[in-house]
């Protein structure tokens, strides 16, 4: 029996490609295998997985091995679980330390283009967190349970969320990951694996309720208003918005001087 292995992100946002794990290969074996978005895009780069939503900035290095699926997460506006967690206006930290997540590059490559590039400031980037941090870049769960904590937004009580800036700048959404699958696999194979994620997605439009239960009952905590949180997000990004975002690729990211992201995508929790 050959075996098929699938990547998962375990965040909240990729409950709806999940939910439902009745998956029939035939002649194969369903291996899932947990991993942050830096941490697939390494096991895929390795060819230890066959499929699984990529990050952003990994998709041209996979390109030769992978082929792109149309689905993936795309933030509609806010991101909510990709933000800037700050101590001060982001206008006083240039030069200042910002610690910055170990779970994504694309996340921090996203914050470095605007943060240099809008804002015209050039922080400290560091990975990983410090007591000496002015600000920090949180993603996923850990962002969502960090914007929950009363004594998190005391202490960062300024919040950049990646989605919103982006979309005040560019005016696209921004594509945080898509789905992409081995060229190398057998046609049948390929084609119950997009019918499997595009089925699920249906199923999540129609139920999200459902999609949401099975996550925390996998996850084993809740969350109060995750249907408005997942409902931030395009499952089924445009290739327009897909190509924009990968201008973060690129020290050149097309704005024009003098550009500003709006004020809603900065927020104070003291306002």
């Amino acid at each position: 029996m050959n075996k098929l292995v699938l990547a998962e992100i375990p965040y909240l946002n990729c409950a709806p490609f999940y939910w439902n794990k009745d998956i029939s290969v035939p002649g194969y074996d369903i291996e899932w295998k947990w991993a942050h978005p830096r941490e697939l895009g390494e096991l895929a780069l390795r060819g230890l997985i066959d499929a699984g939503p990529v990050s952003l900035l990994n998709i041209p290095r996979l390109d030769s091995q992978f082929e792109l699926l149309p689905f993936g997460i795309a933030a509609k506006d806010e991101a909510r679980s990709v933000v800037l967690f700050s101590k001060r206006p982001l206008q006083e930290l240039h030069e200042e330390r910002i610690g910055l997540t170990p779970q994504s590059a694309t996340s921090t490559q996203l914050l470095r283009a605007i943060l240099t590039e809008v804002y015209r400031i050039s922080p400290i980037f560091e990975t990983d967190f410090s007591e000496k941090d002015a600000a920090r870049l949180l993603i996923g769960n850990q962002a969502l349970f960090a914007l929950l904590d009363p004594v998190t937004l005391k202490e960062y009580p300024f919040r950049l969320d990646m989605g919103r800036s982006w979309k005040e700048w560019k005016g696209s959404s921004f594509v945080f990951a898509r789905w992409m699958m081995r060229r190398d696999l057998p046609g049948q194979v390929k084609e119950n694996l997009e019918r499997w994620v595009s089925k699920n997605l249906e199923l999540f439009d129609q139920t999200p309720q459902q999609a949401i239960a099975a996550f925390q009952k996998s996850a084993g905590w809740k969350m109060e208003g995750a249907e408005d949180y997942l409902d931030c997000f395009n499952y089924r990004p445009a290739e327009s918005d897909f190509q924009n975002s990968l201008a973060i690729r690129t020290d050149k990211f097309g704005n024009a001087p003098g550009d500003a992201v709006g004020g809603a995508a900065l927020e104070s929790a003291v306002d």
